[in-house]
């Protein structure tokens, strides 16, 4: 387990934030998809690694690619772990 607390996420600083940064129409999918994983992570924590094998597995298929050059592309566009941790991460803590 990781000590998170799951019921203790509250997504609306983060949804706000999300709001300010991207288009509309793709925050709010960004905040539905956070809002899907969050309820999972309540059920059952480990329900967050089958989701994420889940997902890069139909992006494969969805790219006629591989789990890998999903990952790698995912990588690449991924934050510095500098905004992370000063801008998004603290967001998840729990109010």
């Amino acid at each position: 387990m990781s000590g998170v607390d799951w019921n203790d996420i509250d997504l609306t600083a983060l949804a706000r934030q999300l709001r300010r940064g991207q288009r509309q129409a793709a925050a709010e999918r960004l905040i539905v998809a956070f809002e899907h994983a969050v309820e999972l992570a309540r059920a059952d924590e480990a329900f967050l690694d089958d989701l994420l094998v889940a997902v890069i597995c139909l992006l494969a298929h969805a790219e006629a690619s591989t789990p890998r050059d999903v990952l790698d592309e995912c990588f690449r566009r991924a934050m510095p772990d500098s905004r992370w941790r000063g801008d998004i991460a603290p967001l998840l803590s729990a109010s």
